[in-house]
């Protein structure tokens, strides 16, 4: 610090000092995450306590400056010279604090950091621990049997799958093809049908015409008769001249 205008001498960079061994308080071997946690605490509480520490010599230092003013504006120089070597005391002893505290606070995150470091691999170790287990259970050939029997059971699903299809096919075209029959048979009797009602007296030969008008008259008297014979029609003669008969009436 510079109370009189003169650059005091820059305290020198202090190395890093190497971490306080708190295996007592962490169970040895490099401490636990409660050992850690109670070493930074209590290079924490050092800081603040060396803060203060500070504070005070700072005052003090103000305090012995204005001394030495008033003593020299009082013609005192010896007294002022006094007030002033105290100051410089007091000012390499809050130099020597600055480092201190520097050196503790690179001890603290020095820790933080080796605690998070600790952190990561025991995270990792049981995540080898965890993946170690499941992979016991699990056996590259019995996962390579599990997925040829899977590719199987598929292939014979789908071999199931297309035979199925395949009748369901064959069904659907039958059915198909008896519809169709029916289809045409009803066609061809309304076809039928409809020859059979386009029959008029118009479309009829004329000599059909005249025959069924042209008739002669029923005979007077006793007519003989020959004898009966046996006269065999057709079906479709017989349907035909009854179609006619009922047309001429």
């Amino acid at each position: 610090m510079n109370f009189f205008g003169r650059r005091s001498q820059p305290a020198a960079t202090p190395k890093p000092a190497a971490p306080s061994s708190y295996a007592g308080n962490g169970g040895g071997g490099g401490g636990g995450g409660g050992g850690v946690n109670s070493a930074v605490g209590n290079i924490k509480q050092t800081i603040s306590n060396m803060t203060k520490r500070q504070e005070l010599l700072e005052k003090k230092m103000l305090v012995e400056q204005k001394k030495a003013l008033e003593l020299k504006k009082k013609g005192n120089k010896k007294g002022a010279l006094l007030c002033l070597k105290k100051k410089k005391m007091y000012e390499k002893e809050v130099d020597k604090i600055v480092a201190s505290v520097f050196n503790l606070e690179q001890q603290a995150a020095t820790l933080e950091s080796s605690q998070t470091t600790a952190d990561i691999i025991n995270t990792q170790k049981e995540f080898k621990n965890a993946m170690k287990k499941m992979q016991a259970q699990v056996n590259v050939d019995n996962v390579a049997d599990l997925q040829d029997d899977i590719q199987e059971q598929m292939q014979i699903q789908e071999e199931v799958s297309e035979i199925l299809g395949q009748s369901a096919a064959l069904d659907d075209e039958d059915e198909l093809e008896d519809e169709l029959n029916e289809l045409m048979m009803e066609d061809e009797e309304e076809e039928l049908l409809a020859d059979v009602t386009g029959l008029t007296v118009d479309s009829m030969p004329s000599n059909t015409i005249q025959t069924a008008t042209s008739l002669p008259s029923a005979p007077v008297g006793t007519v003989e008769t020959e004898p009966k014979t046996a006269v065999t029609e057709d079906e479709d003669d017989i349907a035909l001249r009854e179609l006619q008969a009922e047309m001429a009436m």
